[in-house]
């Protein structure tokens, strides 16, 4: 399959907080304004998003981004570990198909499938649940890179799927259970009346929120598949939603935060008032927090406690994902009505750019709209001194490379008496200057 590569219309540096930084990361903004709603997926190196146009796109370093895929209709679910990342693909009827993408070609995994509903991967090896008739009578599949083959067809509803190492968990009827590669089995809960959450699974660990006795008290159980033990852990504060690495558990409080168990200590930490779980893995916690309006995101070192803080200009849209040291993730900057990407890795993961200048024809004054504010601006500046202007190229309304009486002239007739709008890119969209001349635009604040 032939890639096509896109331009980044921007490639922005932005500011990082540590107190304890080896490397020095940078966050980038890659925007783009046809991100459809989802997760940013990191794996093998590279940066993964579905756009609103049905394709998906890689980013793998430098100034653009190449899109993998082009599907005719609706991608939901993408998910990656490894170098492996894999999507289902929804349109009418029985036409639900799950795609993989192994870092160079893109193939099909299972298709003419109906109801499939969680879609996990361990970065060789991909497990789903599917249903054909009755939403309450779901199927276990089990995919090994080269043959399907189903792990459980007991009927009864399966949810929070989870995968690693070969080994698929899922929570059916209040139990959790776990195939091993060879056979399925349930896992005992000392003491406990049925799951609520998870179970999740990372490596040799299996871990669920379940309730005790009484039935209101919430327990965390963690079992070691090697050895066979289940161990129960309960501070009085857990409330629901659970994730498991090989290092530590993240679960919600009952006060709305999220808190880290490592594995082996007597309590847990609190990481931060955020309502979603952090992504997790053997080395770090990556989170944002959704509540105090925090734009950044932090990645805290499980073994050490240490914190690195990402800032960023805008809303965090999904929880960060992260693999190999780089985080990635969707959000929203101020004045903008479209999502834009976010990286977070080396600097010389990044090829050095002539950034383009971004902004609005006509805006004069870099307020993010098109007004009589605009006109007036260009005058108090061509004939009161002011220094209203606060970009040379959208105060240059028709494009003749200088700013004078005529663009004043061009936004009123524009705005008032029907006439030409503005040269392109027009006061509605973000662009570049199609002409090449000395006005710039490094003061634009409406892009």
């Amino acid at each position: 399959m032939s890639f096509t590569p896109y331009s980044l219309l921007t490639l922005l540096a932005l500011s990082v907080s540590t107190s304890t930084l080896v490397a020095e990361p940078i966050v980038y903004r890659l925007t783009n304004d046809s991100v459809q709603d989802g997760f940013v997926v990191m794996a093998g190196g590279s940066a993964y998003w579905p756009r609103a146009t049905n394709n998906i796109a890689r980013w793998s370093g430098g100034d653009s981004f190449e899109i993998i895929f082009e599907g005719q209709s609706h991608i939901q679910t993408l998910t990656g570990a490894g170098n492996l990342v894999v999507w289902k693909l929804f349109s009418s009827g029985r036409n639900i198909t799950i795609h993989g993408f192994d870092g160079n070609r893109v193939f099909t995994i299972a298709e003419d499938m109906a109801g499939i509903g969680f879609v996990v991967t361990d970065g060789t090896n991909v497990a789903w649940t599917t249903y054909t008739s009755n939403p309450t009578n779901v199927d276990v599949f089990f995919w090994d890179g080269n043959s399907t083959r189903e792990i459980s067809t007991t009927s009864a509803s399966k949810s929070d799927l989870g995968i690693s190492n070969g080994r698929v968990c899922w929570r059916e009827n209040f139990n959790a259970y776990l195939w091993d590669g060879t056979q399925q089995r349930a896992l005992p809960s000392p003491g406990g009346t049925g799951v609520d959450h998870g179970p999740s699974i990372s490596g040799d660990y299996v871990a669920w929120v379940g309730r005790g006795e009484p039935s209101t008290d919430r327990k965390i159980w963690l079992h070691r598949i090697s050895s066979g033990q289940t161990q129960t852990l309960d501070n009085g504060d857990i409330y629901q939603g659970i994730r498991v690495s090989e290092a530590a558990i993240a679960f919600k409080e009952n006060r709305g935060g999220i808190k880290l168990w490592r594995h082996g200590t007597p309590a847990p930490v609190r990481l931060a008032t955020s309502q979603r779980l952090p992504h997790l893995d053997s080395t770090h916690a990556i989170y944002a927090d959704f509540v105090n309006d925090d734009f950044g995101v932090t990645r805290y070192e499980i073994s050490s406690g240490r914190v690195q803080h990402f800032s960023t200009p805008g809303v965090i849209a999904h929880v960060p994902t992260s693999a190999n040291g780089e985080i990635g993730w969707q959000g929203r900057p101020p004045r903008n009505n479209f999502d834009d990407i976010y990286i977070v890795a080396e600097a010389s993961r990044f090829e050095p750019v002539v950034l383009p200048e971004l902004f609005r024809r006509g805006d004069s004054n870099s307020d993010g709209k098109l007004d009589v504010s605009d006109a007036v601006g260009i005058l108090n500046t061509l004939f009161l001194g002011d220094d209203a202007i606060r970009c040379l190229d959208a105060a240059d309304a028709n494009d003749d490379s200088k700013v004078d009486l005529s663009d004043a002239v061009l936004l009123l007739t524009f705005q008032f008496l029907g006439g030409d709008p503005p040269e392109d890119p027009g006061p509605g969209t973000c662009g570049v200057d199609p002409t090449d001349d000395e006005n710039d635009c490094a003061d634009s604040q409406s892009c």
